[in-house]
């Protein structure tokens, strides 16, 4: 269950990355990032019914747990808040050399 709940993540943060940083904000932008989102929830949803073992009718206890989303949004919180500052701190950075070469 801990496998697909982070590969779930993994496609969040994705989509939200590519989202942010590629501003693909028009209409066929936004549903192609919502089919990968909707995608996983599909397959991960027809694997537990079909297959049998281990996968077997794991979809609806995941989604059940509250934890599960908590730790979702915190990871997808935290990457955007990582990448929030990387790019702030790069940015600083970037203006500082500029400055050092302006005054050489």
């Amino acid at each position: 269950m801990a496998g697909m709940i982070v590969y779930g993540i993994c496609i969040f943060v994705a989509n939200f990355q590519l989202a942010i940083n590629f501003n693909v904000h028009t209409w066929h932008g936004v549903v192609m990032l919502s089919l990968g989102v909707i995608a996983y929830f599909l397959f991960y949803g027809l694997a537990a019914q079909v297959f049998k073992g281990e996968i077997n009718h794991l979809f609806e206890p995941t989604w059940k747990m509250p934890m599960t989303y908590v730790v979702t949004f915190f990871c997808v919180i935290q990457v955007y808040l990582f990448e929030k500052a990387y790019y702030n701190l790069k940015k600083m950075i970037n203006e500082r050399k500029e400055d050092s070469e302006q005054f050489e």
